[in-house]
């Protein structure tokens, strides 16, 4: 697998406090109509800390469409996970 691949594994996600790529599947009972996009899978960005604090809970944002603002929790249920990319160089570095 690629470094930059999906892994549909959660189960082998890092739980350590790592910021990560994470897709989200929205389902009905999510009290909410999905992503910014409004659609069943979306990709944001999350990390679980239970390494630390022992508490196994996905954070990740979400949208507030009533209030119009991004929130600290969104809904979904991760089901994909890939590392964030690299930071690029700065220019002339």
């Amino acid at each position: 697998m690629s470094d930059m691949a999906w892994n549909y594994d959660m189960t082998t996600a890092p739980k350590d406090n790592s910021l990560l790529q994470l897709l989200l599947r929205h389902d009905d009972g999510d009290d909410c109509s999905g992503g910014f996009d409004d659609a069943e899978v979306t990709r944001t960005m999350g990390f679980n800390n239970f390494v630390n604090d022992g508490i196994d809970e996905w954070k990740f944002p979400g949208w507030d469409w009533c209030g119009d603002c991004i929130t600290e929790q969104g809904c979904g249920t991760p089901i994909a996970w890939a590392p964030m990319l690299p930071l690029p160089e700065a220019p002339g570095t």
